[in-house]
C-alpha cells in the first residue's frame, strides 16, 4: 500500500510537470493572434494555480499532524 509520502510526491511531480507546460506556452505565445495568446495565457494561469494546489495538498500530507503519533 502507497504511504501518503507516496502521495504528496505525486502531487509534486504534478506541480513540476504543470510549471513546466506554463514555461511552454508562455515561451511559445508571441507570435500568436491576440486571442490565441490570451486564451493560452488563461490556459496558463490555470496551470499555474493547479500548480500551487498540488504543493499545498502535498505540503499538508507531510504535515507532523497526519502521522501517526504525531
Amino acid at each position: 500500500m502507497r504511504s501518503l509520502f507516496d502521495l504528496a510526491d505525486d502531487y509534486e511531480r504534478w506541480a513540476a510537470h504543470d510549471e513546466k507546460m506554463v514555461a511552454l506556452i508562455v515561451n511559445s505565445v508571441n507570435g500568436c493572434s491576440v486571442e490565441v495568446r490570451e486564451t493560452q495565457l488563461l490556459q496558463a494561469s490555470l496551470l499555474e494555480q493547479e500548480a500551487r494546489l498540488f504543493r499545498e495538498q502535498a505540503a499538508k500530507l507531510r504535515a507532523p499532524s497526519l502521522r501517526v503519533g504525531g
